[in-house]
């Protein structure tokens, strides 16, 4: 074991600041992870901190009625919808705002 008198000595400065450089590159490391993680967990509640704990873009019973709607209807009337039940009072233009990959695929996989 070293004695800790001589980790000042010239011979062994070198040495005692190498290692303390690494350490505090290693602190710096583990202080910035940590940093990106809690903001990373602050941003994904920030929704449910500010408007409540409701389900919002990913609600599988919308992207269902969505797909069941367009089964029933067709492409032409599935992009004109207007659902009056979503987003309420306002309801929601469904053809204008949705991505309707999944519902395309959905509906293609249940017609075969």
């Amino acid at each position: 074991m070293t004695d800790p008198a001589t980790l000042f000595e010239p011979a062994t400065r070198g040495l005692f600041i190498d290692r303390l450089v690494r350490c505090l590159g290693w602190l710096a490391v583990l202080v910035g992870l940590c940093k990106a993680l809690l903001e990373a967990y602050e941003i994904r509640l920030y929704a449910i901190q500010t408007y409540g704990p409701v389900i919002h873009e990913f609600d599988p019973w919308f992207n269902y009625r969505a797909a069941e709607y367009l089964a029933a209807n067709g492409f032409e009337r599935f992009f004109k919808w207007f659902d009056h039940t979503v987003w309420y009072p306002l309801g929601r233009p469904v053809g204008t705002t949705i991505y309707p990959g999944m519902q395309v695929v959905a509906v293609l996989i249940w017609k075969a």
